[in-house]
């Protein structure tokens, strides 16, 4: 979200010059548009992006025009389910994953001498970032003794393509959730 207000402030555009409404994935998104000072008029009720197309299926909503910001390494579902539901979407990628490997050999080095039991997950990008660099490393046997708690769906799925068990996985798809599954898992 980040880079499109960005790219909004540099064309010296505001949101209402652009959307009719503003739709988030989740609250936790939600708070970053409205800082920007712009209104989100659609949460679905599973903050996903099943949960987004579900929303538009269960709204009847008719041939919208979608515009969906995304990063290099986003999921297509949201367009590819809207575009069923016979919506015209524009997926445009305003920002590439970078690889911050000097934090994550920081963070490998921390795991190697301290006693870390859990990894909170995020963000799939943050992941795959993470076992990337600790394969480089030779760190990567670190990761496996890990309780890892990822915070939604879509994260755990990449977790799991890599190979990793999840121990618990929050009801909703945000920080508040996670901190209570975590919370949860060790009480």
């Amino acid at each position: 979200m980040y880079a499109y207000f960005q790219y909004l402030q540099q064309a010296k555009l505001n949101t209402h010059q652009v959307a009719k409404q503003i739709a988030a994935v989740g609250p936790e998104t939600a708070k970053i548009i409205n800082s920007y000072g712009a209104c989100v008029n659609v949460i679905p009720n599973d903050y996903s992006a099943i949960g987004m197309v579900q929303h538009f299926h269960e709204k009847n909503l008719i041939s919208q025009r979608v515009f969906i910001p995304v990063g290099d390494r986003s999921s297509s579902r949201i367009a590819d389910g809207l575009t069923e539901l016979g919506h015209q979407c524009l997926s445009l990628t305003l920002y590439h994953n970078q690889l911050p490997e000097q934090q994550v050999i920081a963070a490998l080095q921390q795991f190697q001498s301290e006693a870390v039991d859990c990894l909170i997950v995020t963000s799939p990008s943050a992941f795959i970032n993470l076992v990337e660099v600790a394969k480089k490393q030779g760190t990567f046997c670190l990761l496996g003794n890990l309780v890892i708690i990822p915070i939604g769906e879509t994260t755990k799925s990449a977790c799991e393509k890599l190979g990793f068990t999840i121990a618990v996985l929050p009801k909703h798809s945000t920080l508040a959730s996670l901190a209570e599954c975590v919370l949860g898992y060790y009480t």
